[in-house]
């Protein structure tokens, strides 16, 4: 992976961490979209970080075209290989935390649920909750016709809440936020690199009792969402599947049982002495 060996300096408020791959025919919209957002939001020290998962196209290049002036507040990571969305998030919040950002949110390139959102209602959250994540399920029923995404989402939900214990009906929502200084514990354990890499974060904040926040969202009727084959459906759901069961491997074993996760808890136990 390479970056810049400077990042620019200051205390943040807010890190936006946008992981792309092969996105080049889109990049210089989604660029410009959070370029105004900052504008509307000058209030704000809101810092940005591209992460390229190895694209084989052009959006890198086109990525550094477009930061030209921009250098106070983007950062693009180009990872020289295609790693997964979990590789590509957990090396921007690693940026993140180098601008000692106070929240750290990260979102899905083609900005999928907007920006305001995340100022207008999601920071404010983050004021009495370590983590906040947007919700669909309330209107899943308008999006998700197909058939087979619905069997397929069925089955990915039971499997996660049998080996993971988390039973939230929408864990894949892309746009997450965090209270920075509290949640780094959980970004140091993570393992998984690619899409259920949302549900190990969950699985370990929920058993750390973390403190998470949902905010159901609705989109208007004009909205457009993506297209699944049924190949990409079978194969994308085999795969995350295969994830899941190592979190629960990594469960076993011990993997998420760090100090710093450890203590937080261990410091609020009650311990009872039924002698008195």
């Amino acid at each position: 992976m390479t970056s810049q060996d400077k990042v620019a300096g200051g205390i943040s408020d807010l890190a936006l961490v946008v992981p792309v791959y092969n996105f080049e025919n889109h990049i210089s919209l989604t660029f410009n979209k959070i370029k105004d957002w900052r504008a509307r939001h000058s209030n704000l020290s809101i810092k940005v970080i591209f992460v390229d998962d190895g694209s084989k196209d052009q959006t890198v290049q086109i990525l550094e075209k477009l930061k030209t002036g921009c250098d106070e507040w983007c950062e693009i990571l180009a990872c020289q290989k295609n790693a997964g969305k979990g590789a590509a998030v957990r090396a921007g919040v690693q940026v993140a935390y180098r601008f000692q950002s106070k929240t750290i949110f990260f979102t899905d390139c083609d900005l999928h649920y907007g920006l305001d959102i995340i100022v207008e209602r999601l920071v404010q959250e983050l004021d009495h909750s370590d983590i906040v994540i947007v919700d669909r399920s309330w209107t899943m029923h308008s999006h998700h016709h197909h058939f087979l995404r619905k069997l397929a989402t069925s089955i990915f939900k039971r499997v996660v809440s049998i080996l993971t214990g988390v039973n939230y009906l929408d864990t894949q929502a892309g746009l997450k936020g965090f209270r920075a200084a509290q949640c780094k514990p959980i970004f140091e354990v993570l393992t998984l690199n690619g899409f259920s890499f949302d549900v190990e974060l969950l699985s370990v904040a929920l058993y750390f009792r973390f403190q998470i926040k949902q905010v159901p969202v609705e989109f208007d009727r004009s909205h457009s969402f993506p297209n699944y084959s049924s190949v990409q459906l079978l194969s994308h759901s085999l795969a995350m599947i295969g994830e899941v069961i190592k979190i629960n491997l990594n469960w076993k074993n011990g993997r998420y049982l760090s100090e710093g996760l450890l203590k937080p808890v261990n410091e609020t136990i009650y311990r009872v002495n039924p002698k008195l």
